[in-house]
C-alpha cells in the first residue's frame, strides 16, 4: 500500500502506537493504532489537509468530533478521541470495527429482507444523528461496515468530519462566487458524486434531506446492481441535478415491488421538499414496504418509472391502530408547504420573467410569521434549474443598521462574502471589479457597523447607490441574480431610496435581477411608499393573508398525526400564523403534552387551551429558559454578548467581547455551551459553508434577549466591546 505519509511506530500524545496502515482515501489515512493505557487496538484516521489548518477550520472539526463522539448509538462508530501529529494533521481516534465493508456484502445479498435490514440501520444511524445537529454528508457504502453476519448492525463511519476541511479549502477566500454551481470549478466538491445530493451538487447547502437522497442512491444500487447514474464526476452531478434515475431494474434474485420502488423514487427527488421529512419516516416506509414484499406473488408486476412523490408527509401509524409517540414526536421535520397555490404561481411565475432579462422588484407584504420567506424559498424552488440564479439574502432587526446594511449584506451573501475579511473579499471581488476590487471590498466589508465610506468627494449617498448599483450590475452580468430582503420595514432611508431608483432603472432597461423585498407593515409613514409609482411596471406587490383555520389544521396534520380535536385546538391558537402553528406543535412536543390516542396523537386529557401558549414570544421566551437551564450561570453573557453582535456572528468576534467584558470562557467551555445553545435551536449553522459562524435560529430570539438587556449598563460595555472588536476585525 503506498502511503502518503508513513506513521509506522509514531506515537501520537503520548497515547496511542501506530501499528499499520487499514486504508487511505481521498480525505485521509486509516491506521490501526494500539491504545497504550487501556491496552486496545483503536481505528487512527488521520485527515488529509491542504497546507496548515486553519483555526475556523480546527474549531469546526473540533465541534463535530465532540458531537459524534455524544451519539452513543450501535449504528454510528464510536469516537473516543480527537487531537493533531506534530505535523499540525488533525486525527480522529475510532473503535476498531470488525467486519466487511457493506458493499462487499450487499452486492451479494439475496433477498430484499437482508438490504432493508442494512439500510434500517444506516436509518437508525442518521436518526439519531439528526437528533443531535450532525449531518454525514458523505455517504457511500465504503463509509459503512458489517459487524458478523446480521446486516442490521452496520456501523456508520466518517460522519462529515472530513468534510469539513475540504469545505474550508473551498471556501477560503478565493475568486470563487458563492452560488456558482460546482459542476462548473474543479476541487470543491464535498462528497462522492455518485452519492451526491442535487442541492450539494449545485453548491447549496446540505441538511438532513441530503442525507437521505444519499440513502436513496445507495438502495437504488443495492436493489439494482448500479447505482441510478455513472461516468464521469461532471457528468454524475449534473445528472443528479437535471435527470430523472433510469426505471428500477431488479438484479438476479431480488424481486422489487411498486412499494420498494416508491420509497427509492421518494428519496431520490429532486427537491428535498419532496423527499421524506426525517430518517424514521423514510425507515419506517421502508419496513412497511418489505413487509407488504413478503405478502406479494412471487412474480410481481412490471415495474416502470418510480411514481411521483408526495409534496407533504404524513407521520405513519403502526398497526393497531395507536401511534407510536417516541417515533412521531422525534420525526417532526421541516413543515409542510399548502394553502399558497396561487401565491406561489405568481410569485414563481414573476421570478421568472424578472430572471429571463426583463428584471422586476417583488414586494411580498404579510403579517410577521405569514410565510413569507417560505414561499420565497418554495418559489426559487421551482425555477428552471438550468437558470442557476446567484443568490443573495439578508434580513434586517428592529435596530436596522447602517446606511444600506440590508442591501450591502445581501450582496455580501450572493458573493460568499460573509465572514471573510477585506483581503479576502478583494480576492473574491478581483474577477468581479478588477483595479476597483480594494474600494468595493472595503465598502462591502462596512456591512456589519461603523457607518459608510464614501468616494472622495462624492456625496455620501450618492456614493452608497452607485457602489450598490456597480456591484448588482457585475454580478447580473455573470448569472441571473435575486436578492431577497427580509423585514425590510425597517430599512433605513438609504435603503429605501436604493431600492426606489432600481425600480426606475428596472422599468426601462432589461437586466436579469429579482428584488424580492419582504415585510409587514409597521405603524407611521412608509419608508418605501415611492415605490408605488413604479406599480404594474418593475414593481410587482403581493399580500400574504393569514392561513384559514382548516389550511392551518392542514399544515399541522402535515408534521403529525393528530386527532381531531387536538389538530383543531392547536389551529385555533396559531390565529392563522404557519410559523406559530409550527413552533407550537413543536413546544407541546418538547414539554410532553401529547400522547397516544387511538385516532393518532392527541393533547393529554384535562389539558385547558389556557396551558397553550398564547404567541410566538411566549414560546421563544420559554425556550431560552430551557438553554439557560441546560447552559447554566455562562448562558446570560454568552447570549447577551451574541445579541449585541448581530442577527449572525463570528464566533472568535464572540471570544473576544466575553473576554473585553470580564466574561471569557475556555475553549473547551465555550464550544460546549454552543454545542448546547445549538441543539436547543437558539442557534443553527449558517448557509454558507466553510465558516466558523452562527445565526439565530429566529430574529425574535435575539429581541428578546436584547430586551432583557437594553437601556443598562451592561448593554453600553457590551456594545463598546462589540464595535472595538469589529474594528480590529
Amino acid at each position: 500500500m503506498l502511503l502518503s505519509q508513513d506513521l509506522r511506530g509514531q506515537v501520537l500524545a503520548d497515547r496511542y502506537r501506530v501499528l499499520s496502515p487499514l486504508g487511505e482515501g481521498a480525505m485521509g489515512q486509516v491506521w490501526r493504532a494500539r491504545q497504550l493505557q487501556l491496552e486496545r487496538d483503536v481505528a487512527l484516521k488521520v485527515l488529509q489537509t491542504q497546507g496548515p489548518v486553519q483555526s475556523r477550520a480546527r474549531r469546526r472539526l473540533h465541534r463535530e468530533a465532540r458531537l459524534v463522539a455524544r451519539l452513543n448509538h450501535p449504528n454510528v462508530v464510536q469516537v473516543f478521541d480527537y487531537g493533531e501529529t506534530d505535523g499540525g494533521a488533525p486525527y480522529l481516534v475510532m473503535e476498531l470495527v470488525d467486519g466487511c465493508v457493506a458493499t462487499e456484502r450487499m452486492v451479494r445479498a439475496r433477498s430484499v429482507e437482508e438490504i432493508v435490514a442494512a439500510a434500517s440501520g444506516v436509518l437508525r444511524a442518521l436518526e439519531a444523528a439528526h437528533e443531535r445537529g450532525v449531518l454525514h454528508r458523505d455517504l457511500k457504502p465504503a463509509n459503512m461496515m458489517l459487524r458478523g453476519d446480521d446486516p442490521a448492525a452496520l456501523v456508520l463511519l466518517d460522519f462529515g468530519i472530513a468534510a469539513i476541511l475540504h469545505e474550508e479549502t473551498a471556501t477560503d477566500g478565493g475568486e470563487q462566487i458563492a452560488g456558482e454551481s460546482r459542476l462548473t470549478r474543479e476541487g470543491a466538491v464535498v462528497g462522492t458524486p455518485l452519492y451526491m445530493s442535487p442541492e450539494q451538487a449545485r453548491g447549496l447547502r446540505a441538511t438532513e434531506r441530503s442525507d437521505l437522497y444519499a440513502v436513496g442512491v445507495i438502495l437504488y444500487e443495492w436493489l439494482t446492481g448500479r447505482p441510478p447514474f455513472v461516468g464521469a464526476a461532471e457528468r454524475v452531478m449534473r445528472a443528479h441535478v437535471f435527470n430523472p434515475p433510469a426505471q428500477m431494474v431488479a438484479r438476479e434474485g431480488i424481486r422489487l415491488t411498486p412499494a420498494m420502488v416508491e420509497v427509492v423514487g421518494r428519496a431520490l427527488a429532486k427537491s428535498p421538499e419532496d423527499r421524506f421529512a426525517s430518517a424514521a419516516d423514510m425507515r419506517r416506509a421502508l419496513e412497511a414496504a418489505v413487509a407488504s414484499a413478503s405478502d406479494a406473488s412471487a412474480e410481481g408486476p412490471a415495474l416502470t418509472e418510480p411514481p411521483r412523490a408526495a409534496a407533504t408527509v404524513l407521520l405513519s401509524q403502526p398497526s393497531g391502530g395507536r401511534a407510536d409517540v417516541a417515533d412521531a414526536l422525534g420525526s417532526l421535520g421541516r413543515a409542510p408547504f399548502v394553502a399558497r397555490a396561487r401565491a406561489l404561481a405568481w410569485t414563481a411565475e414573476r421570478l421568472a420573467v424578472a430572471l429571463s432579462g426583463r428584471g422586476g422588484l417583488l414586494l411580498i407584504e404579510g403579517d410577521e410569521g405569514v410565510g413569507k420567506t417560505r414561499l420565497i424559498d418554495e418559489a426559487l424552488g421551482r425555477l428552471d434549474p438550468s437558470i442557476e440564479p446567484l443568490l443573495g439574502r439578508a434580513a434586517l432587526s428592529p435596530a436596522g443598521g447602517p446606511p444600506l446594511h440590508l442591501v450591502r449584506a445581501a450582496l455580501a451573501d450572493a458573493l460568499g462574502a460573509r465572514g471573510l475579511d477585506d483581503g479576502a473579499l478583494q480576492r473574491r471581488l478581483t474577477g468581479l471589479l478588477g483595479a476597483e476590487a480594494a474600494e468595493f471590498a472595503s465598502w462591502l466589508g462596512d456591512r456589519g457597523g461603523g457607518g459608510s465610506r464614501g468616494l472622495a468627494g462624492d456625496d455620501e449617498g450618492w456614493s452608497d447607490h452607485h457602489r450598490g448599483d456597480r456591484v448588482l450590475r457585475s454580478l447580473a452580468a455573470r448569472r441571473p441574480l435575486v436578492l431577497v430582503l427580509d423585514d425590510a420595514q425597517w430599512a433605513d432611508p438609504a435603503t429605501a431610496d436604493f431600492l426606489v431608483r432600481q425600480a426606475g432603472v428596472l422599468r426601462h432597461e432589461a437586466l436579469p435581477v429579482a428584488l424580492v423585498v419582504c415585510r409587514h407593515r409597521a405603524p407611521g409613514p412608509d419608508p418605501l411608499g415611492d415605490l408605488a409609482r413604479y406599480e404594474g411596471t418593475s414593481v410587482f406587490r403581493l399580500a400574504l393573508e393569514r392561513m384559514t383555520v382548516s389550511e392551518t389544521e392542514a399544515l399541522l396534520r402535515g408534521m403529525a398525526s393528530l386527532d381531531g380535536p387536538s389538530v383543531a385546538a392547536l389551529a385555533s391558537r396559531a390565529h392563522g400564523s404557519p410559523l406559530f402553528a409550527v413552533q407550537l406543535l413543536r413546544s407541546v412536543q418538547e414539554r410532553g403534552l401529547l400522547h397516544a390516542t387511538a385516532d393518532g396523537l392527541g393533547l393529554r386529557e384535562g389539558l385547558e387551551a389556557s396551558a397553550l401558549p398564547a404567541s410566538l414570544e411566549q414560546i421563544l421566551s420559554a425556550r431560552l429558559d430551557r438553554a439557560r437551564g441546560r447552559v447554566g450561570e455562562a448562558a446570560d453573557p454568552l447570549l447577551h454578548a451574541a445579541a449585541v453582535l448581530g442577527e449572525e456572528f463570528d464566533i472568535a468576534t464572540l471570544e473576544t467581547v466575553l473576554e473585553a467584558v470580564g466574561r471569557a470562557m475556555g475553549p473547551g467551555d465555550l464550544d460546549d455551551a454552543l454545542d448546547a445553545l445549538v441543539e436547543a435551536r437558539v442557534f443553527v449553522e449558517p448557509a454558507t459553508a466553510g465558516q466558523d459562524r452562527l445565526v439565530w435560529e429566529h430574529p425574535l430570539l435575539r429581541a428578546t434577549v436584547l430586551e432583557g438587556v437594553r437601556r443598562s449598563r451592561r448593554q453600553r460595555r457590551l456594545c463598546a466591546a462589540a464595535a472595538a472588536a469589529l474594528q480590529a476585525q
